[in-house]
């Protein structure tokens, strides 16, 4: 479990968070720094809009492999950070994907509410697509910071067995401030 750190805002705020039990990311392999030159690395770590994605380990990708992903999005002010942007900011890819006449809004729904530790109570949306993925997403609001955590796939059936994933990866969030 390799605790990933990405900066995110002018605050040069760090998010972190821990790799969820039996999935693997990007930065868990110990040589992705290897190829990568240090000035190159310091403007991946400066991106204002960070992603990290985790599959399953047993896995291998297809349309069955739920995908559990984390962003950050930082803000120039913390007057920016609302709920209502971290939703439109997530809904928005999604519809301009969708054929307007076939395709119905993505409907959203409160899934449940858990205890996220230090973060307190956060609700687990639905978000469900008749033309794209399926969703389970949860928003974190920090003054400057928007993180979604979300789990998907194409089909509601292949994740909603792996909700503790998405609350253990939630739980394992921090938030650096230097």
């Amino acid at each position: 479990m390799v605790p990933y750190k990405m900066h995110g805002t002018k605050a040069n705020v760090k998010v972190l968070c821990r790799t969820p039990t039996g999935w693997q990311g990007w930065k868990d392999d110990p040589h992705y720094w290897d190829g990568i030159k240090e000035s190159n690395r310091r403007l991946v770590e400066g991106e204002y809009r960070v992603s990290v994605s985790f599959w399953l380990s047993d896995c291998k990708y297809g349309r069955q492999c739920g995908l559990l992903t984390l962003e950050t999005i930082g803000l120039d002010s913390p007057d920016q950070a609302r709920f209502e942007t971290g939703m439109q900011n997530f809904l928005k890819p999604l519809q301009q994907h969708q054929d307007r006449q076939r395709d119905p809004d993505p409907e959203v729904s409160r899934y449940a509410i858990f205890d996220a530790g230090a973060l307190g109570p956060l609700t687990i949306w639905q978000i469900r697509t008749s033309f794209y993925n399926d969703y389970f997403l949860v928003i974190i609001v920090q003054r400057d910071v928007v993180v979604t955590v979300y789990l998907y796939a194409d089909d509601v059936k292949h994740i909603v067995g792996k909700l503790d994933s998405l609350k253990e990866l939630t739980r394992s969030v921090r938030f650096d401030r230097n």
